[in-house]
């Protein structure tokens, strides 16, 4: 087996190597970070959203009910 020896050559391409990389990283890290942000804006809208619907279903609820005293006032509780 054979060690290959650390000269200048070899340390400067591992250096170059690990440079890469470090950039690549920093771009992943940048990626992650846009994502991350852009999740957190749409989780926001989307409990907006929620409470939004929830509203509605509670004022659909109210209007179904104002709708049966309406219909009781009007037609009572007939035999069909």
């Amino acid at each position: 087996m054979t060690v290959e020896r650390w000269d200048d050559n070899r340390l400067d391409r591992l250096a170059g190597s690990v440079e890469q990389d470090s950039q690549n990283i920093r771009s992943l890290l940048n990626v992650v970070n846009i994502h991350q942000e852009n999740f957190e804006v749409m989780l926001a809208e989307m409990r907006r959203i929620g409470e939004e619907v929830k509203t509605i279903a509670d004022e659909v609820r109210a209007l179904q009910t104002e709708n049966r005293r309406i219909l009781d006032h009007l037609f009572g509780d007939r035999p069909a």
